[in-house]
């Protein structure tokens, strides 16, 4: 692990108006999750990429937001509330740091896990895929039937049986949270009625301009 896990209430000035950006943007159908994300917000609008990103490295590094660099894929994700949403995770290889912000009144949010057996090898452990079935879902799950989604429910059972809840952050409006990419973690199953709408921003790299860039976590373990 490189980061802690941080929360920043109130992240935005003016939310709403971030809300409206995201009404001007393409949405696509996405397997990732159960609904759609947007177009990335770089290719829309760069000023509005790099102000985001900008105040979500200020959380972490505030002394150097002048002086530091990054890469992220940063988009809007929209989801309807889906009772086989909250499947445990890791975010892609390249990704060292995952940033959410909720912009909808729902509650449900984003649980941090630990695996319940620190030697266990998450989807290798019994040779079967991590994934089992769950892209497949998240891409056609309109067409499942009640045997398809028993099948669906079971799988998620045994992908979350070998983690425990460590941290539950609810959805509040305006909330940023940002934890390293390789922690495991969930969306909370929203039992709502309404989308929920997310700005997510998966930064790949982070380098400053003249000093070394220092870790948080390893730095703490090398005292």
């Amino acid at each position: 692990m490189l980061f802690p896990t941080l929360c920043v209430d109130d992240f935005f000035e003016y939310p709403n108006q971030i809300i409206k950006i995201s009404q001007q943007l393409q949405f696509n159908r996405t397997n990732a999750v159960p609904g759609y994300r947007s177009i990335l917000v770089h290719e829309y609008d760069y000023d509005f990429y790099n102000h985001v990103n900008l105040k979500i490295l200020a959380a972490l590094y505030p002394n150097e937001i002048n002086n530091i660099e990054f890469s992220a894929k940063t988009s809007f994700q929209m989801t309807p509330p889906n009772p086989y949403d909250g499947w445990v995770h890791k975010d892609d290889g390249d990704t060292i740091l995952t940033a959410i912000v909720y912009l909808s009144d729902s509650s449900a949010g984003t649980s941090i896990y630990h695996k319940k057996n620190p030697y266990w090898t998450y989807g290798r452990c019994d040779g079967r895929d991590s994934n089992l079935g769950k892209y497949d879902y998240f891409g056609n799950y309109e067409n499942y039937s009640d045997s398809d989604l028993s099948v669906v429910k079971n799988s998620k059972n045994i992908n979350n049986e070998s983690f425990e809840e460590t941290i539950s952050f609810k959805g509040r409006f305006n909330r940023m949270i940002c934890f390293d990419a390789r922690q495991y973690h969930a969306a909370q199953v929203d039992t709502g009625s309404d989308n929920r709408l997310i700005l997510i921003s998966f930064i790949k790299e982070i380098k400053l301009h003249s000093n070394a860039l220092y870790y948080h976590v390893p730095t703490i373990h090398s005292i």
